[in-house]
């Protein structure tokens, strides 16, 4: 009788170790599957900063470019003046 109950105690134990490892792995795997998912959002996140900032690198160039185009037709006006008035003198 004595063996019997240590048998039903030694299977049950055996039964709530397995159910205790199986929850274990799977709150592991849970907290994995999180960190996974909040890495790619972070990914994304970063990516879509960076295309952000190249686009508006981009439009800033193009800007420039029509700033610099502005300045340069401004100095030759500039330029055409001082040599009008040079040879008007």
């Amino acid at each position: 009788m004595i063996i019997q109950a240590m048998e039903q105690y030694s299977h049950l134990n055996l039964h709530y170790l397995r159910n205790k490892s199986e929850s274990s792995l799977i709150l592991s795997l849970d907290n994995n599957y999180k960190s996974i998912l909040e890495e790619q959002n972070e990914l994304i996140r970063v990516s879509k900063l960076n295309t952000l900032s190249l686009f508006n690198k981009y439009i800033n160039s193009d800007f420039n470019v029509i700033a610099a185009n502005k300045e340069y037709n401004a100095s030759k006006l500039a330029l055409n003046g001082v040599k009008k008035k040079k040879s008007l003198d």
